[in-house]
């Protein structure tokens, strides 16, 4: 099996942390000071405009509306 390229590596780390120090513990139900999870309205707002970003690419960067 091929290594692991170094960004992979890196974000899965990344990945594997914010499990541990911030989703986990909320799970139990304790308070997470200065945690960087999202609420799911930034999340849910932040792939609509990923989703919109893609397909304003691949129409030739036509503009996008956003309601």
């Amino acid at each position: 099996m091929k290594p692991m390229h170094s960004e992979w590596r890196d974000r899965l780390d990344h990945w594997l942390r914010m499990l541990r120090d911030d989703f986990y513990p909320r799970l139990q139900g304790k308070e997470v000071p200065g945690s960087r999870l999202s609420s799911i309205d930034r999340s849910v707002e932040s792939h609509l405009v990923a989703l919109a970003a893609e397909r304003s690419r691949l129409n030739g960067g036509e503009p996008i509306e956003m309601y």
